[in-house]
């Protein structure tokens, strides 16, 4: 298979990711109780609308449709993220209920986005395309922006004084 026929499948695999990024975003807003929870995951949602606009629109301008995920190639790390995702879209409308929801959220959020960031920084090592290949770094950077957010919201929910001394990085001193 071409390495411009692999970023075919790769593409549409990317669309079909953003999208279920998209659902499970908004889901978890619906079932947060903290306003600022709900904001984020709303805001997150808004990046990965962006992002699969991008990937649409990079396949259009290729003459290149979204691969049908039924008919890829089964192998490899494309299998392997839509099962993940298969999985997380299951596990947000069974497992996460307004009491319990941030923390369980932000796990399967930060699940997300370490596959997404691996999987377009991936992608990116065989574009054959520059601006192909620099599209699927930035979208990874962002999707590793986004991890940092949760992770560092995982840290403030979880354990408050150490998120503190995180963030005001007190210079410790030997004398």
């Amino acid at each position: 298979m071409s390495d411009q026929a692999r970023v075919s499948e790769a593409i549409g695999a990317a669309v079909e990711m953003e999208r279920k990024g998209i659902a499970f975003y908004q889901a978890a807003a619906q079932k947060m109780s903290d306003p600022f929870a709900k904001k984020m995951f709303l805001s997150i949602a808004e990046d990965e609308k962006r992002h699969e606009r991008i990937f649409r629109d990079m396949a259009a301008k290729a003459g290149a449709r979204p691969a049908d995920l039924q008919e890829m190639n089964r192998e490899g790390p494309i299998r392997r993220v839509q099962a993940i995702f298969r999985e997380l879209g299951r596990k947000v409308t069974e497992d996460v209920r307004p009491d319990d929801d941030r923390i369980k959220a932000l796990d399967m959020a930060l699940r997300m986005e370490e596959e997404s960031y691996a999987f377009y920084s991936e992608t990116a090592k065989t574009c054959p395309d520059e601006k192909e290949k620099e599209m699927f770094l930035l979208i990874a950077n962002e999707e590793n922006e986004h991890y940092r957010l949760f992770d560092d919201t995982k840290l403030y929910l979880t354990n408050p004084a150490e998120w503190n001394i995180k963030e005001e990085k007190p210079l410790i001193d030997g004398g």
